[in-house]
């Protein structure tokens, strides 16, 4: 380009993904979203732990038997586990969150962390449910109470469908954050 100022400007017909330095709209959309599933994942832990704790001290009822998954010491367990390892992903996508917003390096990094870890833990949780829910649905006892094959039913396939719809978030941010413009873009800062 010449320092003439009585030539035309030359102009660059190559498309712009962005300006440099621009915060892509994917940083605002998952930080905001981490901060909401975050809320939301701490308050369902403390609803679900206090669900726990009442049905564990409610007194049994002879007239309706009740299938209570927590009597097998195994599959409680590792319902704990899972608990606890919730809590802290929950927590992990809090600050990836607000690392989002801020549109830092870190946030970017939580995030995929975040999401490999929430994949992981919901493919050992998919085979927990399929081993100690779906497996003994199907081996179930056709003379066994209405009420307790229906429970046992809508369990096994609730949680099954549950399983598989966990997996879209994780999946879609772990997508979005390893697109090489969005690497570009928080990379610059």
């Amino acid at each position: 380009m010449s320092n003439s100022p009585y030539q035309s400007p030359s102009f660059d017909n190559t498309p712009q993904t962005g300006y440099p330095g621009q915060k892509p709209a994917s940083a605002t959309v998952f930080g905001i979203l981490n901060l909401v599933f975050g809320i939301l994942g701490i308050c369902g832990s403390v609803v679900g732990a206090a669900a726990i704790a009442f049905a564990q001290l409610a007194p049994p009822n002879a007239d309706q038997p009740q299938f209570n998954f927590f009597d097998n010491p195994v599959y409680a367990g590792i319902a704990y586990v899972q608990m606890g390892a919730g809590l802290l992903l929950t927590i992990l996508l809090i600050a990836a969150g607000a690392g989002l917003l801020k549109f830092k390096p870190w946030g970017r990094s939580l995030s995929n962390y975040y999401s490999i870890l929430a994949i992981g833990l919901g493919i050992i949780g998919l085979m927990v449910h399929i081993i100690f829910v779906v497996l003994p649905t199907l081996q179930l006892d056709p003379g066994a109470p209405v009420e307790q094959r229906s429970v046992m039913i809508v369990t096994s396939v609730s949680g099954f469908i549950g399983s598989l719809v966990g997996f879209v978030y994780p999946s879609l941010m772990l997508y979005f954050m390893n697109r090489t413009s969005f690497k570009e873009a928080i990379n610059q800062q």
